[in-house]
């Protein structure tokens, strides 16, 4: 996000305030990101099960 200054792919706001926005362009953006966030989704729920994980184990050490 920093690398771009925003979202990758986004039109910019001024641009599209006096030339509109390009429709196509738009939402192939727009797909961009969503499969950006998915990938960052999916990747945050396996860490989240790994975490689980070792609380788990952790608990169960610390009750022997």
């Amino acid at each position: 996000m920093q690398e771009h200054h925003g979202l990758p792919m986004r039109h910019p706001m001024d641009s599209a305030e006096t030339h509109g926005l390009p429709i196509g362009q738009a939402l192939k953006a727009t797909v961009y990101n969503v499969e950006l966030n998915k990938l960052d989704i999916t990747d945050l729920y396996e860490q989240i099960n790994t975490l689980k994980q070792e609380i788990a184990q952790l608990k169960q050490n610390n009750q022997n």
